[in-house]
């Protein structure tokens, strides 16, 4: 189903979109914007739709995902703080407790290291590694580096997680999500892999005289 049907079946979802979209447009983050959220949603619709996840949880989960950096210093962990905001926000738009308590273990999860419980928190979960898949992801993720202030190495620090993740078969969680990510993933860390030889083997002067 598409997105816009969703939205037209759901008044609290049209509501979540209402209050959420106008505040990361605000923002003006490069990265973490509402663009980053409509490419993430396609890819849950997708990821939950085959997977046979609830959608009334996948939907508000994957446009909220990232509400936590609404509140949060950028770089830092937002996923916890994202969840309890939002469920404050939820109540108030007419979502149960239940879906509410799904919603944010959704938002609370989406990132490595953390350890999803439910198939709607994993479609979530691989929506959002796919932003990590392939060049596209690179430069996705440039753009993260520029929005947090990271310095080289700080960023090849950050990518540690998604290595380990890599190595515990946690890249990604659901069958569909691996079949779309997981070369792409790979292609992704071998890239700052290659950066990472560069620095050690100090091939790049200008690197050590930028930082």
């Amino acid at each position: 189903m598409y997105f816009n049907e969703y939205v037209e079946r759901d008044p609290k979802l049209k509501r979540l979109i209402a209050i959420v979209k106008p505040l990361f447009s605000a923002k003006r983050f490069p990265q973490h914007n509402w663009e980053h959220i409509a490419r993430g949603v396609k890819r849950a619709i997708s990821i939950g739709e085959t997977e046979g996840a609830d959608m009334e949880i996948v939907v508000p989960a994957i446009i909220a995902h990232d509400y936590g950096h609404l509140f949060t210093k950028m770089g830092r962990r937002h996923e916890k703080i994202g969840g309890k905001r939002l469920a404050e926000l939820l109540r108030q738009l007419g979502y149960s407790d239940c879906q509410t308590a799904r919603i944010c273990h959704c938002v609370e999860t989406h990132k490595p290291p953390s350890v999803p419980k439910t198939l709607e928190a994993k479609v979530v979960y691989d929506a959002d590694q796919l932003e990590r898949c392939g060049f596209l992801g690179v430069i996705w993720n440039i753009l993260a580096t520029v929005e947090y202030g990271r310095s080289i190495k700080e960023t090849l620090r950050a990518k540690n997680k998604y290595i380990k993740a890599l190595k515990q078969g946690r890249a990604f969680l659901t069958d569909t999500g691996r079949k779309l990510g997981i070369d792409g993933y790979i292609k992704f860390l071998e890239f700052y892999e290659e950066v990472r030889k560069e620095l050690d083997e100090g091939k790049n002067g200008v690197v050590y005289i930028l930082e």
